[in-house]
């Protein structure tokens, strides 16, 4: 709404000055003196000019009620705003909720329509740029890189409850093995000791709605601080820790996680790093 209090705050600086400008502006007397007479017999020379009309004088009473008019309007418009919320289309509002980090996968967002005319019917994508799993055991596991596709739906001045749910991109198979994607599209990891439940160490996440720009999330914001921080809002805050120097147990995503030794990269576990794309399992 930022955007459209600017435009009234213009709009009202502009009048201003038209206003002053028109008030302050006259018309000269003897420039709009009407003569009465007209004598027929009078040499040519001697007629009486044509009166010279003041245009600025013949609108200035249209111009008030114009300004009147729009001051109304934006006025109304204002309270509209103010009170139900835009009357035009408006980029959805992502905020993360509450997470733990331990059990479950799910990762609560809460999505707003603040337009109360308009909904909102697209193509919303949760990508995975990074996660950082230990198992039970102990075990690590690193993902990045990964995203699928649903839709959502929401009506005007409405808001809905969105789960970005990464177990819909892996899950530990019997024999301990890790399968990655879906049973249709999957890849799967050489047998292992793997096992569930998993606890989210670090996490990146963007949700994307449309074509717009992306909503990107992290968490924890510190080790002693778990708790989202949107990497959208909030600027400054840094992410340039270095990967611990361990061996993943499975380290999957498009872009390089491991050296040659199959120990992790320093820049492994940062966020929003250089990517050749996602691998979509929609």
């Amino acid at each position: 709404m930022g955007g459209f209090q600017n435009y009234i705050i213009f709009f009202s600086i502009f009048s201003l000055i038209v206003v002053v400008l028109a008030v302050s502006v006259g018309c000269p007397i003897d420039r709009i003196k009407i003569h009465k007479k007209y004598i027929n017999r009078a040499p040519p020379s001697q007629q009486p000019t044509q009166p010279q009309i003041c245009w600025l004088s013949l609108f200035r009473s249209s111009f008030w009620n114009m300004i009147n008019a729009l001051a109304v309007l934006v006025g109304l418009s204002s309270s509209i705003v103010t009170i139900w919320g835009p009357f035009w289309r408006t980029s959805p509002i992502v905020e993360a909720s509450a997470f733990t980090g331990t059990s479950s996968l799910d990762f609560p967002f809460i999505i707003e329509n603040k337009s109360f005319v308009f909904g909102i019917h697209d193509q919303i994508t949760c990508i995975i740029d990074l996660m950082y799993l230990k198992d039970t055991n102990g075990k690590v596991v690193i993902l990045s890189d990964l995203q699928y596709r649903t839709r959502i739906d929401i009506s005007p001045a409405k808001t809905i409850f969105y789960t970005c749910n990464p177990s819909r991109l892996f899950h530990v198979l019997p024999s301990g093995a890790m399968r990655i994607g879906t049973d249709l599209k999957f890849l799967d990891s050489p047998p292992g000791d793997l096992t569930r439940p998993f606890s989210v160490i670090k996490a990146c996440i963007f949700i994307q709605i449309g074509q717009r720009p992306p909503f990107r999330f992290r968490w924890p914001l510190a080790t002693n601080a778990p708790q989202w921080i949107d990497d959208s809002l909030v600027e400054g805050i840094p992410d340039t820790e270095p990967a611990p120097e361990i061996r993943p147990a499975h380290a999957y995503g498009a872009r390089a996680l491991v050296d040659a030794s199959d120990r992790l990269l320093p820049t492994a576990l940062r966020c929003w790093q250089p990517s050749p794309g996602h691998i979509d399992f929609s």
